[in-house]
């Protein structure tokens, strides 16, 4: 029986401990934590008593790889910790745990240590609990790997269970974008849940650690590299290094002693690296770290400092960057100074490279150039040295100056601190005095051409009061003065009035409190007297024409004015002592009162001045301090927050405020107000300080400058602060410097003179295209590497980043261009795609060519890389189509349309593919066997010669552009072809051109632009001359299609030019056309103004005869052969690059039968021998606005055959210069006209002669058959090119003969003339000289006068 229960009680305790015994498994497969035969140890604890840290040595599980187990007493124990620990011996702890984990309850027993770079102590490792049931049936499912990466990562994975076939090496494949920028994803299919899937990623030549997963995984490839730790250095706990952007490499720095040596090594992924091999000292900073030997490496520092450690993978190269010693800017001692240094008169000019950058010093000064981006971000400083007060220059080349962007600069001056106040103005110069000066202002604003100049207003004339010689005389008016204290006006001591204003009296109130408008930069005074006005006038030409600025507003006194900075203006009106006063606001022309009879105001002599924060300060004159106001703040709202006064005193007992002038320093936050005691009044200066709360302003006296007298009628500070006052007591002008000890100025250059440093493009133009205000120019070289160009004012000033684009692949007979086109979406973001062969799904690639894939890049920030915005594979449907020569694109960068063009491999058929990306995706249709077209892919075209555009037709070089005649509308452009506009059919159907241009451009380029002004379309494309060479940019208005444009203008270069490639971009602007011209690589740039105007009717008509009057340079003709036009077209300026005259505003043309009003036109190529001509007019007529495209010929004229002989041959002799002499052949005859019998007098003009000639003489002629009476028979005259021989006879006589055909195309004449006499030797001797008839134009008809005698072209005498 004892037996029985003995055993009853052991079977008990055995069921007791499977009941609470539980087997917990631990799986670490990351090479960091195995390294060095590293095992996993379990360290638990509970209400039971469990080992010491760091725990027991886990039990690998047979048949399994990295799995370790234990068995639990789960009653006892409800805590663990997985530790790293030795693989053999006594138990220790190895450095790496996981976090505090408590075991499962449930049937989850199995921990996935995941951490794939080392985690040594806290916080721990991290991981997953889940089921192993090594009996269980497997399950599995699909593991998607998504990797961040700036270029398209491969995939390399392996061990992913029974049905997981991993990659090969050599053919990992690509992971797929995303559509997210910069993401790529690759889904490894039917992984076994049990044992996860291990892998690693590929970018470029970095591959990243090797990596397990159970579950879907997001990274950043820069996580996925190896973790390199630096020991040793600072301890052995260790110092982690971080990866560089371009993953080449990862670094780390730390701070070092001076002369001190370190040991060293690595872990890479918690592996060991290097040994007392490795010495690293400055001279030798780099070592090799790819084993792990006996002993640490050595670091030896030099001096204290940041030492740089650089681990670069591919090499396994540790590189320490040693500190560089610091030498310290040697001392520059500023240059004493008795004013404030600022500069001012800033310039620039460029010639070629060279910058020229002027200004002047007020004073001997350290001087810097800065230059600043747009958004006021410095860009580079420039030590210019020591410079001395006036002109200084600063010459450098566009090498030294910061590229890429559009460059503000300034001129910084420092000089020495100044103690006290200090009178800067030469009493001795006689030129400071006035006899009742009221206001003086400074021009701050840098904008302004008239910036730091300074203006004093003298009310009234001067008389003699036993004061200065030049108050006494002088004139009223303002007085203007530079900055070195010169007097500016024409005449001396006589004021400069505006030009319409006339003062109602003779008093100070005409001109009081002079002040300027820093928004228009005027210079403004109040006439506080009949008619009431604050005249207005631009300060750079005072004597102009001034303008009211409260005219009509109801004003009754005019006290003050001042102006905010955005040009605002202020009025303080007091009806006279002791009335109260009434300050408004005046903008537009709108009265706004701010407040109406405050009773602290009344007295007529105040000032107002901006605080530069919406508010103004207002002082007030009051010989003491009472229930009046001396000093006011009114802020931004409206609201008074500051009173001096009696009963707020704020400091200001027994102080007299003579005239209350008052001034503003914004910079510093200065305040200057005329203050003092009985007749001794300066001005005082307070530094402000506003509540960040409420904004009140509290007041800190700084210092008074000396007296000026027992009033102060004007103050005003310049752009670095120094001082301005006037005294109508004393009858001058002050300027003091006030103290600092901070004399430094920075002085902006005006906007006009910021500049972009140009940088060289390289290449040939592809495209050009506007965004923004700037130009993006694409540009390939021969080999077709690709440049992309940032152009601003026709500079271009950067290259744009293409890191990260996809380079061509040279085992890929298909990766053509690695960017091909451009296009910019209508929210700004520049598009590119490469050119590439693609293959239909499942289609098999040419031999040399591999599977291709188009990629579409979008730069979200235009200095910033790009991303690849979306991929495909697509072909618009044929088996090999070679995918993106050129491209358009309409929408936004979430939404848009790109047309792309697929040339089938073969027939060379442009086929159309189309991408349309909804809400910023683009998701790639599912080809075989399934859907060829989806909401975000379709197709157009046939790959036959059914094809519209083949390369055969158009070229190899087609340009897409989306034309804005239509929502579905687009233009196809080639370089053997004018463009032509298509619309897109149904998916998969064939398209053809619409319509086609019908304007010649001379030879083909590509590069048109195409906009939308208002309701008109208008194209500029470039445009060649008949030898081929680029002339311009002509603008057409295509409004009513490619078939039917209008000429609207015509830009040229400065030289007809043979180029390669040419292409524009336009923006449209107010009034124009902001035109850029990229020829090859050179940039030109134009403003074309347009009108409002019409769009004309455009005809084209024929006229057959034409006449040419070369003397007057007509073009007559007509009636036409469609509509009956008649023309006289004068020939106005010549333009010899595109061969077209301008017609001149006389010319005239008549329409089937009825007068037309000419407008404008122009003629081209016209011959005046065949002759024939061509014209484009502009007309009205009948209410109808016409241009006519005219072609212009004529028949050539029947010469009539006259032959004279024995003709009568005479000489004129002409002086040149001294005994020099030139000759004139005259030759006359009779002729006898077979047609009629009658005798003709024949007169041959030959107006340069040359006796001695031996050889025949080609000489324009004039030969004229017919008399001059009016019984005399008439054949007519004309002119032409005779040969005109002299043969010497026997006897020394001289027999010459002209001969040759002349025309007189008005009177429809040609005569060919032969006609020879003799002259005797003495004929030169004896020569005289005779009157020739003379050719003019009168009323549109061809006059002959010869004497007194007048005759028409037909040779009748008119009376």
């Amino acid at each position: 029986m004892k037996k029985i229960f003995s055993l009853f009680v052991s079977l008990m305790m055995v069921l007791s401990m499977s009941a609470a015994t539980k087997t917990i498994y631990c799986k670490m497969a990351q090479s960091w934590w195995k390294a060095d035969g590293a095992a996993v140890g379990a360290y638990y604890w509970g209400t039971g008593s469990g080992p010491q840290w760091p725990g027991v040595r886990m039990t690998p599980v047979a048949g399994e790889t990295d799995l370790w187990s234990i068995d639990i007493d789960t009653d006892k124990f409800q805590n663990i910790i997985f530790t790293r620990v030795n693989g053999s011996g006594a138990v220790s702890d190895w450095g790496a745990k996981t976090a505090d984990l408590t075991v499962p309850t449930d049937d989850k027993n199995l921990y996935t240590i995941t951490s794939t770079t080392p985690v040594w102590g806290n916080p721990g490792v991290t991981g997953t609990w889940s089921v192993y049931a090594p009996d269980a049936p497997k399950t599995y499912k699909d593991i998607t790997i998504t990797v961040v990466a700036n270029a398209t990562p491969k995939i390399h994975y392996w061990e992913g269970g029974d049905k997981v076939i991993g990659t090969e090496w050599e053919t990992k494949p690509e992971m797929v974008a995303t559509g997210e920028a910069n993401t790529y994803s690759y889904t490894i299919k039917e992984v076994d849940e049990a044992t996860g899937v291990k892998y690693l990623v590929v970018v470029g030549e970095v591959q990243s650690a090797d990596q397990q997963t159970f579950e879907n995984v997001t990274a950043n490839f820069k996580d996925l590299l190896p973790q390199v730790v630096v020991m040793g250095v600072t301890g052995w706990t260790g110092d982690k290094m971080t990866v560089a952007d371009d993953y080449l490499s990862t670094s780390l720095t730390l701070p070092l002693e001076a002369t001190k040596d370190y040991a060293i090594k690595l872990t890479v992924n918690g592996e060991w690296f290097g040994s007392n091999a490795i010495t690293i000292t400055k001279d030798n900073n780099s070592a090799l770290f790819d084993t792990n030997g006996d002993g640490n490496g050595k670091l030896t520092t030099d001096l204290a400092g940041d030492y740089v450690f650089t681990y670069t993978y591919a090499t396994k190269t540790l590189v320490v960057t040693y500190p560089t010693p610091v030498v310290d800017d040697p001392v520059v001692e500023l240059p004493a100074a008795s004013v404030r240094a600022w500069a001012y008169d800033l310039a620039l000019a460029v010639e070629g490279e060279q910058y020229t950058f002027s200004y002047k010093a007020t004073t001997a000064a350290k001087a810097s150039l800065i230059f600043t981006d747009a958004e006021g971000v410095e860009l580079a400083t420039k030590d210019l040295g020591l410079v001395e007060a006036g002109a200084n220059t600063a010459v450098l080349a566009a090498t030294e100056l910061p590229a890429g962007k559009k460059v503000n600069w300034a001129i910084k001056l420092e000089a020495g601190a100044i103690a006290e106040f200090t009178e800067l103005t030469d009493a001795s110069k006689g030129i400071y005095n006035f006899y009742l000066p009221q206001g003086v202002a400074v021009d701050n604003n840098p904008e302004s051409a008239t910036f730091g100049t300074i203006y004093v207003a003298a009310a009234t004339d001067g008389a003699s009061d036993g004061g200065s010689d030049r108050a006494d005389t002088q004139k009223r008016g303002i007085f203007i003065y530079d900055q070195e204290l010169n007097e500016l006006n024409p005449t001396s001591n006589v004021g400069i009035v505006p030009s319409n204003v006339t003062f109602g009296a003779t008093s100070r109130q005409v001109m009081k409190r002079l002040v300027i408008n820093p928004a228009t930069n005027e210079v403004a005074f109040a006439h506080n007297a009949d008619p009431m006005a604050v005249w207005a006038v631009p300060a750079e030409n005072v004597g102009g024409e001034a303008k009211n600025l409260i005219e009509g507003l109801g004003f009754t006194n005019v006290n003050s004015i001042c102006f905010t900075e955005d040009g605002t203006l202020y009025v303080l009106e007091s009806n006279g002592y002791p009335a109260p006063g009434s300050l408004y606001k005046v903008a537009n022309g709108v009265v706004d009162t701010i407040f109406a009879g405050y009773t602290r105001f009344g007295n007529g002599d105040n000032a107002l001045v901006s605080d530069n924060r919406g508010g103004v300060w207002i002082c007030q004159n009051r010989g003491q301090l009472d229930t009046y106001n001396q000093l006011t703040h009114v802020n931004a709202a409206g609201e008074i927050d500051f009173e001096v006064n009696t009963a707020t005193p704020h400091g200001f007992e027994s102080m007299n405020t003579a005239r209350g002038t008052i001034a503003y320093n914004p910079a510093e936050d200065i305040l200057a107000m005329s203050l003092g005691t009985g007749s001794n009044i300066g001005a005082s200066l307070y530094k402000v300080t506003y509540d960040e709360a409420t904004g009140v302003p509290a007041l800190t006296l700084i210092g008074s400058t000396p007296s000026m007298g027992k009033n102060v009628d004007g103050l005003a500070f310049d752009y670095a602060g120094d001082l301005y006052g006037l005294s109508a007591n004393k009858e001058r002008l002050y300027k003091y410097a006030v103290p600092t000890e901070n004399n430094v100025c920075v002085t902006p250059a005006a906007a006009k003179y910021a500049f972009a440093a140009p940088i060289e493009m390289v290449g040939v133009v592809k495209r050009a295209v506007q965004n923004g205000d700037a130009v993006i120019v694409l540009t390939h070289e021969a080999d077709g590497t690709a440049h992309i160009y940032e152009v601003v004012d026709g500079v271009a000033v950067a290259e744009l980043s293409q890191e990260g684009v996809i380079a061509v692949d040279p085992e890929n007979k298909g990766s053509y261009l690695a960017i091909s086109d451009i296009a910019v979406t209508e929210d700004g973001k520049l598009v590119a795609n490469n050119y590439v062969r693609n293959q239909f799904a499942g289609t098999t690639p040419e031999a040399g060519y591999l599977v291709g894939t188009s990629y579409y890049y979008i730069w979200n920030d235009l200095h910033d890389a790009p991303s690849v915005w979306f991929t495909s594979q697509t072909t618009a449907r044929s088996s090999h189509g070679d995918v993106g020569v050129t491209f358009a694109l309409k929408g936004t960068s979430t939404n848009a349309e790109l047309l792309v063009t697929a040339v089938h491999n073969n027939n060379r058929a442009v086929r159309l593919a189309k991408y349309n990306i909804i809400d910023g995706q683009y998701v790639e249709p599912n080809i075989p066997g399934g859907q060829q077209s989806s909401e975000y892919y379709e197709y157009f075209g046939t790959h036959t010669k059914e094809a519209y555009y083949q390369e055969a037709v158009q070229g190899k070089q087609f340009q897409l552009n989306v034309s804005p005649l239509g929502d579905n509308n687009w233009i196809m452009d080639g370089e053997l072809v004018d463009p032509s506009e298509f619309v897109l059919p149904g998916v998969g159907e064939n398209y053809a051109a619409s319509a086609t241009l019908t304007e010649d451009l001379g030879k083909k380029y590509n590069g048109a632009t195409y906009v939308t002004v208002g309701e008109k379309v208008l194209m500029a494309a470039p445009y060649a001359n008949p030898d081929g060479q680029l002339v311009g940019v002509e603008i057409l208005n295509i409004s009513n299609g490619l078939d039917n444009p209008v000429y609207v203008d015509m830009v040229y270069v400065e030289e007809a030019v043979a180029v390669e490639a040419a292409a524009t971009a336009v923006q449209v602007v107010e009034g124009g056309l902001n035109i850029t011209l990229v020829a090859d690589n050179a940039i030109q740039t134009w403003f074309v103004e347009l009108s409002e105007g019409p769009v004309f009717e455009v005809y084209e008509d024929e006229i057959t005869n034409l006449v040419i009057d070369l003397d007057n340079l007509v073009l007559i003709g007509g009636p036409s052969s469609a509509f009956q036009v008649d023309v006289f077209l004068g020939l106005g300026e010549y333009n010899r690059n595109d061969d077209t005259y301008q017609l001149l505003p006389e010319s005239s043309i008549a329409v089937m039968g009825s007068d037309a009003t000419f407008i404008d036109g122009y003629a081209y190529e016209v011959d005046a021998f065949t002759p024939s001509a061509k014209a484009v007019v502009h007309c009205e007529w009948n209410g109808m606005l016409l241009e006519f495209h005219l072609t212009m010929t004529a028949e050539p004229m029947e010469a009539t055959k006259v032959v004279v002989e024995n003709a009568t041959v005479e000489i004129e002799k002409y002086v040149i210069f001294g005994d020099v002499y030139d000759y004139a052949l005259k030759m006359s005859g009779e002729w006898i006209n077979p047609e009629d019998g009658l005798t003709y007098p024949v007169l041959v003009e030959v107006p340069v002669y040359y006796p001695e000639a031996t050889e025949p003489s080609e000489i324009m002629s004039t030969v004229t058959v017919g008399g001059w009476e009016d019984d005399d028979p008439w054949l007519g005259f004309g002119e032409g090119t005779l040969t005109v021989t002299t043969e010497t006879l026997s006897g020394g006589d001289k027999l010459i003969t002209a001969t040759g055909i002349v025309q007189n195309p008005m009177a429809g004449v040609a005569i060919d003339i032969t006609i020879s006499g003799t002259i005797i030797a003495t004929s030169l001797e004896d020569a005289t000289v005779t009157v020739k008839p003379v050719k003019m134009i009168q009323n549109g008809q061809l006059i002959i006068k010869k004497g007194d005698a007048q005759y028409n072209a037909q040779g009748a005498t008119l009376k």
